[in-house]
């Protein structure tokens, strides 16, 4: 009698959806910070993505992408995703977002008012220069999240499946 042969592994929730929040990250124009977010419902359904970057109707080589030039006028990951799944209708009521940077309190107080529930975000390293790096708004992040009952996490999954996707993508002959 022939074996059986076991399902492949495949990443837990937690680490798919911050990997695809990733993914997303890699349409910003930002010459030094990418952030990606992924918003989903309890079944797993995609309700909304976003990158940072500025809205639509500003060409991206208008911008100055250095900091604090750029500040004023990119919308940050958090917000476009939000935006976005609220233009197509999507209830974000009780969702969940993966964003690859912690939320400033700006994006936080977006979160809470669109009724999402729970916030998987990822510590990037970072210099001391970036908006990422600030303490107070911390602070208030945690305490806005507190206040609105959201559930405030740090992303403690594993992302090496990507590689290894990657790494499987390059033997079947994708990137040529």
């Amino acid at each position: 009698m022939k074996a059986k042969v076991p399902p492949r592994q495949v990443p837990d929730r937690d680490s798919y959806y911050m990997g695809m929040a990733f993914w997303i990250a890699s349409k910003s124009k930002d010459p030094r910070t990418q952030i990606g977010a992924y918003i989903i419902n309890d079944d797993n359904e995609p309700l909304g993505t976003g990158y940072n970057g500025p809205p639509q109707d500003i060409p991206d080589d208008l911008v100055n992408w250095d900091r604090p030039e750029k500040y004023p006028f990119v919308h940050h990951a958090e917000d476009n995703a939000i935006r976005w799944a609220e233009k197509k209708g999507a209830s974000l009521k009780g969702a969940t977002i993966y964003i690859t940077a912690a939320p400033c309190k700006a994006c936080m107080l977006d979160i809470a008012r669109a009724k999402i529930k729970r916030v998987v975000f990822f510590r990037p390293k970072t210099d001391t220069g970036s908006m990422l790096a600030s303490g107070d708004d911390w602070a208030i992040t945690q305490q806005i999240a507190q206040m609105a009952h959201i559930t405030l996490e740090e992303f403690k999954g594993n992302l090496s499946w990507m590689r290894d996707r990657i790494a499987f993508m390059e033997s079947i002959g994708v990137f040529g």
